[in-house]
Formats: structure tokens, sequence, C-alpha cells
């Protein structure tokens, strides 16, 4: 993994952790912290005949994609996280749709200016929110507005930031789209911190159903974490048995209302929320 400091993560190890203990197997956590160096020396240490098989978010299909390759070309079993491009097996959920509904739920509360804050993998077409936002504003003849789109932002501190760039807008969006929940908290703080609040001045969807989200009742899209763990170490399990080709697990998501999202304010002429709050 890369961190822990996304509680989707840390989640997601815990729940992998128990299953192996279940399953009589042996889990160990190691964090790359993004560098491409340290994750190489896990997988070439654990490959070597420390670990029976490896469960990866992959650092970069640049850097190590040699060392990726070697790992399946012998036969051992390797399974990325999230995303990996055709001819490795991976664990996947499949975000697309339920990032459509929860747009198209927004829309049909009357909301036309939504932003969006996160990433764009237009790689990952599983779990590219952002090609479901364009996707839908377009289906629903909603104009793409390039001054919406706040990226590169996945984290709270990111989310605090989003929110003070959005509320300077002077044409300020009603709802946000935010690519995991630990964003959405951010924007949440940084709404609630001057003094507004959500969703009567903005409303927010977020993607990882953490705890976190669900006290602050964030409106989401869940999976279920004890499923995928269950599948993926069985399925690794198989691969160290016996060699075979790549394996897809993909899991299936749906939206969860929370009270984060309602129909939007009517909004002043220009839709400045500084001006609308003086």
């Amino acid at each position: 993994m890369p961190h822990l400091e996304n509680s989707e993560y840390a989640q997601l190890v815990e729940t992998l952790d128990a299953e192996a203990h279940r399953q009589g197997t042996n889990f160990v956590l190691g964090l790359t912290h993004y560098d491409a160096k340290v994750e190489s020396s896990f997988l070439r240490h654990w490959a070597a005949g420390e670990a029976d098989g490896v469960i990866c978010d992959a650092v970069s299909w640049t850097e190590n994609g040699d060392l990726y390759r070697q790992l399946v070309d012998r036969g051992y079993p390797f399974m990325a996280l999230y995303y990996a491009p055709d001819g490795y097996s991976q664990a996947r959920r499949d975000d697309y749709e339920s990032f459509c509904i929860g747009l198209r739920n927004l829309i049909g509360m009357g909301h036309r200016r939504i932003a969006y804050v996160g990433v764009d993998h237009p790689q990952a077409k599983f779990t590219n929110s952002f090609c479901a936002y364009k996707e839908v504003l377009k289906s629903h003849k909603i104009e793409y507005d390039e001054s919406l789109v706040i990226m590169n932002a996945n984290n709270r501190e990111s989310g605090v930031k989003a929110w003070q760039l959005i509320r300077e807008m002077s044409n300020a969006p009603t709802a946000v789209m935010a690519f995991n929940d630990t964003l959405a908290s951010g924007i949440w703080i940084g709404v609630h911190a001057d003094g507004l609040s959500v969703p009567k001045d903005l409303s927010i969807i977020g993607s990882d159903d953490i705890p976190e989200s669900r006290l602050m009742g964030l409106t989401t899209i869940r999976y279920d974490r004890a499923e995928l763990a269950r599948r993926v170490l069985n399925t690794l399990e198989k691969m160290r048995i016996e060699p075979m080709g790549p394996q897809i697990v993909t899991m299936d998501t749906y939206v969860v209302m929370g009270n984060s999202v309602s129909p939007p304010r009517n909004q002043s002429k220009n839709g400045n929320r500084k001006n609308r709050n003086n």
C-alpha cells in the first residue's frame, strides 16, 4: 500500500488481515510511500521466498513495470489492487455506474453547477469518476465547465484547499462530486469553518464509505470489503497452487444516500457565497 492516511486503505488492510487469519494465513503489510524503489525492494524480497503471494497498489506501471512482468511471467501470485493493464491479475471496484447514479441524483434535485474535485485515471475505466462526471453532464445537456474542475486532490488537506478555491468562484457550484470520502470530508470541514453548512450551502458526494463518512452522514459509494478480501485471498491461493492466466476480481458498488445532499438554495445574481452571506 502507498500509505494509510486514507481510511479506505486502513479499512481494507484490516479486512484483509482478518480474512487472512480466518484462513490460517499470515498477512504482512509494506508501505511504499509512493516510492518505486521501496516497492521494488519489498517485491524482490517477498518474491524470493518470503511470501507466497502479493497484493499491490502499484506505485508506477512505468518505473516498476519490468519487475511486475517478471513476477507474472514466472507464475508468482501477483495481484494488483484497483487498476492494472491488460495481462495482470487485479482486484477492482466497478465504481463507474455508481458515480453516474450519484451525479444523476444531484441533477435530479436541480443542481446544474456541479464541481468535480479529485484525480483523473483515464486508463482505469472502472474507477474513473472524472470520466463519469463528464459523461453524465453531457447526457443531461449540461455544458462542461473547466473552471469547476479541481485536479490532483485526494486527501483531507487538499479538500480544504479545494473549498477555498470554490468559495472564491464568481459563480460557485451548488454541489461537489469528490473522488473519495477523505477528500469530501476536507471540503466539508472547509465549508463549516466558514460558517456555512452541508447540504444547505453545498451538497457533497464522496466515495469509499469509510467510518468517518457514516458518522458525518455523507452520501457515498459502498462496496463489500469483506467479500473483496475473501475473493482476493482465495484467488491468490489458487494461483499459488496452480499458475494460471490473469484473474479478475470485480466488486459491485452502490450509492448510499446520506444527509449531505439536498436541492440547491436560490443563488444570488452572481452566485458568490461571500456576497450572498453579507
